[in-house]
């Protein structure tokens, strides 16, 4: 992103458009596009206010103004100016047809031509793969954080064809396409290991769901989970003029599947039936006219010789006809008067009289609406009416059936049953067969397609790609159908800004609150089994991708765990190459404490999770013993998810019991072979209320947990972030509960002493001590006024969290009976209620203040409800340049006990405080290669690092474009003086290292090759 002065000179004093179009994507075409997608109301592109080629000045003025502050009125209005002589530059290039279709100076500026200036500039075809254009990497990607990749693919797929004039026929490109920088691609085309991976939100979720609910509009299920998003909106846009609204979710996806069945229609040239369509009367004389000039001409001439009198009833004109004809009468002419006789279509003459009239006099009085009839259905004249006149009548019925739907929410809930109906029909295609998508019947079957884990993405991108091809062939005559299109768009993006995180809040519970949604309009989907084989079959089509780490939720029972773990395995892929390269790790999932407040003095904390996670590590166990063949599939535990409120200490006991946990598997043969051990990674130090918080849960991690050599931690940001920034950002306050304060302050203390740093950070200690002493009484009250508590004793009882807290419920340690000796009391979840690892001391548990203090945290109602206040604490400069030192120290600690990071450079982006890619903490935590100064080589601690993707479905990612984010980055990161900090040798360098580390992290037997760590 190019900064605020870079920009007005680039547009407004330096260089002309044709020079930006031919050298620069810039943050202005970017924004732009995303206010004309992302925040229009969609009911105005209905109803006309905003028609897709006349976004004029004022419209982009009222909406850009809302959404951009670094710009005036007058600069905007010359950004316009110059982005809409951008496009016509482009339009002109391409040699479209019709320029004015798609913009001209004369014009407004066209949304179609704003996508294809995007499109044209960032990607290009390398073979028949759409890559995008590695300078514009990042500019790619925030502009498809935001917009769907698709838009912009299809749109340039469309052009380039139309130019090359080809057919396409292939739409299975990657979720996330890959660039073109060879000698980047070269180096990730070796072993690669991806070792973060979830399952159920590594799918693109969002592709999936949309399909679903565009082929699926009369489920109940469907509405009621729309109208929910309407009372949580993540993703809001600003009301930019009085009377402002926006449909509710409910209406707005059936107005979307109603224009996509309409328009697929449309140029499939298929015919969709809506509901019963009828001739109206108050246009009778034209319809009247039309019919009579439409009949076969063979039939006009047999139906005019049919005759009766005026007030004739009983004798009808069937029963004339076939007495007439014989033998030799039409079976089309048979029909239709048949359906006349079937409708109740036999309307006598108000005045009786008995002269003589002619079927076509009878029919233009039946048509007048006489009597109690007052419309004829158009199925009556389908068997005498030629097939262009019929087809002409039925397009306008279905022309108007739309229009008033689309405009009446109510009438199109009401008949949703006739949308699917349609849909339903066009599913079948022109045979027996059914696909999931009716769009799908523009694409080859699944089996010739070369990627067949994509194929259920490829109808609606061939839906795409053809209305692209239409917009930019320029036919005045498809302008209703390109506006609609355009609102189609815009409903899309509103509705995939509540799916996937697009929003510009951090946080974890922001991304949680979006992971919650991922599934949520897939229950009980035909697709469902897609989900699956667009996470693993699909991310393990790129060869190179040796070990792919796939987490997932332990289950309550053990069968369940065998039948989850072969369902996964079975349903998904059945190569044995392929199963061979993924392999489980299960992760628990962490959640606030739920305790009723009347059960705080008979319950520790988080009771009923740790009772949870005790069912939980003896399924896994009992897998293990068990079902051996099945549980070798699983290497690894792991915690993740809300951290903030549910501390390492929950999960203590029962890492400590799984990864000690031993099976020896008996062969057929006797031959006995050992289980592999499970290894331990952890989320942790991801989301905090302050970086001492973050700092803490990752030492919690690593000593209650027992992590060791070969152990792995999970993003660690606040390992890494920029102490001085993110307190800059804070403004030098935090907001957290006085407990976790308190516990804050102890550990800093304690890291004070132990790295005796007391004449160092002088001011520092002696503030903490001041700050405990006030707060300690705050929270433990009449507890520190009867005994001489201090920060010391209170750190000690810090130590022994990790203990089972039941051993400490008398107000003292109260020792296990039973004794550690043998193999199989060892091997028992109970034998793990002590940290024998930490502290080092043993005994100090049964130091009587210490054993009362982690009594009183976890039984003490007064405690735990003083403790859960929340307050405002301001941040002194002592304080930042303290943390900044131990944040140092805890790096150092980390590489030496040899213990991994897991970074996820997106994910982080996205959630946390992070600004940019270049400032993502791997740098600083491994930064060998990347520069060369001896100083900043040894300030660097030089930890185990891997780059990995986390969500990959949440936040449209891989694993190669998580390499290729960072590598673009740092390429273009600048210093003060505005040279680039790393040479591009340099960091293709380092990012090989770090591949060849994420290798060595896998928990899979097999790596690539070993490396002497630095």
């Amino acid at each position: 992103m190019k900064n605020v002065r870079y920009i007005i000179e680039l547009f407004i004093k330096h260089v002309s458009s044709q020079d930006i179009l031919e050298n620069s994507i810039t943050y202005d075409i970017l924004s732009i596009q995303q206010l004309f997608i992302k925040h229009i109301p969609s009911r105005n592109i209905l109803e006309d206010s905003i028609p897709y080629d006349i976004l004029s000045t004022q419209q982009f003025l009222k909406l850009a103004l809302p959404y951009t502050k670094e710009y005036s009125e007058s600069e905007l209005e010359n950004i316009y100016a110059a982005i809409k002589d951008m496009v016509q530059v482009e339009c002109e290039k391409q040699f479209i047809n019709s320029v004015k279709a798609v913009g001209s100076k004369s014009q407004p500026l066209n949304l179609f031509g704003l996508l294809l200036l995007a499109a044209e500039k960032m990607l290009q075809f390398n073979g028949n793969e759409v890559v995008c254009q590695y300078r514009y990497l990042l500019d790619w990607r925030q502009l498809t954080v935001q917009i769907s990749e698709d838009t912009f693919t299809t749109a340039f797929c469309a052009i380039e064809d139309l130019k090359s004039r080809k057919k396409r026929t292939r739409f299975d490109w990657p979720a996330v396409i890959r660039h073109n920088n060879f000698y980047l691609n070269k180096l990730l085309q070796q072993e690669l290991s991806d070792n973060h991976f979830h399952l159920w939100a590594s799918s693109p979720h969002f592709n999936l769901s949309w399909i679903r609910i565009m082929n699926d509009t009369d489920n109940r299920d469907i509405r009621k989970k729309m109208s929910e998003l309407n009372y949580d909106k993540l993703n809001v846009n600003q009301a930019y003029y009085q009377g402002y609204q926006e449909n509710k979710f409910e209406i707005l996806y059936l107005q979307a599947a109603l224009i996509r069945l309409y328009l697929y229609s449309w140029f499939s040239e298929r015919e969709i039936r809506l509901r019963e369509y009828y001739l109206h009367g108050a246009s009778n004389k034209t319809i009247f006219q039309q019919i009579e000039e439409g009949v076969k001409p063979e039939y006009l001439e047999i139906l005019s010789q049919l005759k009766r009198k005026k007030a004739e009833v009983n004798n009808s004109w069937r029963q004339q006809y076939r007495e007439k004809a014989g033998k030799k009468r039409n079976k089309d002419i048979d029909c239709f008067l048949r359906k006349l006789e079937e409708n109740g279509i036999e309307i006598p003459f108000v005045d009786g009289k008995e002269e003589d009239i002619t079927f076509w006099q009878w029919l233009e009085h039946a048509f007048n609406g006489c009597g109690d009839r007052e419309t004829i259905p158009l199925a009556v004249l389908e068997p005498i009416l030629q097939e262009r006149v019929y087809a002409m009548m039925w397009k306008r019925c279905t022309d108007e059936t739309v229009e008033s739907w689309l405009r009446n929410g109510a009438q199109l809930q009401v008949n949703s049953r006739n949308i699917q109906l349609a849909i339903n029909t066009l599913r079948r295609g022109r045979g027996l067969a059914q696909r999931q998508d009716y769009a799908l019947w523009g694409v080859p079957a699944r089996d010739q397609t070369e990627n067949k884990a994509r194929w259920e993405l490829c109808g609606e991108r061939y839906f795409l790609y053809t209305m692209f091809q239409k917009a930019y062939q320029g036919n005045p005559k498809d302008e209703r159908y390109l506006n609609l299109f355009y609102a189609y768009l815009v409903m899309k993006e509103n509705l995939r800004s509540e799916l996937i995180q697009s929003n510009k809040r951090i946080g974890f519970r922001n991304f949680q609150k979006y992971d919650r949604r991922k599934g949520m309009l897939m229950d009980h989907s035909p697709l469902e089994n897609a989900v699956l084989k667009l996470a693993i079959e699909d991310t393990l089509s790129d060869p190179w991708l040796r070990h792919l780490e796939v987490r997932i939720v332990p289950k309550d029972t053990i069968k369940k765990n065998v039948e989850y773990i072969r369902e996964i395995d079975l349903s998904d892929v059945k190569q044995k190459n392929l199963l061979e390269r993924y392999y489980f790790v299960y992760h628990f999932v962490k959640e606030p404490d739920d305790t009723p407040e009347k059960l705080y003095r008979s319950s520790c904390r988080h009771e009923r999770k740790r009772m949870q996670i005790r069912q939980q590590a003896c399924c896994i166990a009992g897998l293990r013993e068990r079902f051996p063949q099945v549980a070798k599939r699983v290497l690894g535990i792991d915690a993740c998810s809300m951290e903030i409120g549910c501390r390492p200490e929950v999960f203590a006991q029962a890492f400590r019991y799984l990864k000690n946990h031993c099976v020896v598997e008996k062969w057929k043969n006797n031959d006995e072979r050992n289980l592999p051990q499970l290894r331990v990674t952890y989320h942790v130090g991801e989301d905090f209320l302050d970086i001492v918080d973050g700092l803490r849960a990752i030492e919690e991690a690593i000593h209650f947990l027992n992590l060791d050599c070969g152990d792995r931690l999970g993003h660690v940001l606040a390992l890494g972030l920029d102490v001085r920034d993110y307190y800059k950002v804070k403004q030098n306050v935090i907001c957290l509960p006085k407990q976790d304060y308190l516990d804050n302050l102890a550990w800093i203390f304690g890291r004070i002493t132990k790295y005796r740093l007391g004449v160092e950070l002088n001011n520092l200690h002696n503030y903490v001590e001041r700050e405990f002493s006030k707060y300690f009484s705050e929270v433990y009250g009449e507890l520190s006024q009867k005994h001489n508590y201090n920060i010391r004793t209170y750190f000690e009882a810090w130590k022994l969290r990790g203990d089972n807290p039941q051993y400490y419920k008398f107000k003292k340690f109260d020792k296990p009976s039973w004794q550690t000796g043998t193999k199989g009391e060892y091997r028992s979840y109970g034998s793990y209620s002590m940290n024998y690892q930490y502290p080092e001391n043993f005994h100090i548990r049964e130091t009587e203040a210490v054993a009362y203090l982690y009594y009183a945290y976890h039984y003490d109602k007064n405690v735990k409800l003083r403790g859960q206040e929340k307050q405002e604490f301001s941040v002194p400069e002592c304080w930042v340049d303290g943390v900044e030192i131990l944040q140092k120290k805890l790096q150092r600690n980390i590489a030496k006990w040899g213990i991994s990071i897991e970074s996820n450079p997106s994910s982080n982006y996205m959630i946390s405080v992070l600004d940019s890619y270049e400032n993502h903490p791997i740098v600083k935590w491994y930064n060998h290669h990347l520069v060369q100064e001896p100083e900043k080589l040894s300030q660097c601690p030089q930890l185990s690092v891997s780059i990995n993707t986390d969500d990959k479905g949440c936040f449209s990612t891989s694993l190669a474009n998580e390499y290729a984010l960072m590598a673009c980055a740092l390429e273009q990161a600048k210093d003060e003086n505005g040279w680039p900090l790393y040479s591009r040798t340099m960091i293709y360098e380092w990012l090989d290292e770090i591949r060849k580390m994420g290798n060595l992290q896998s928990f899979q037997e097999g790596g690539e090759e070993c490396m002497i760590m630095r």
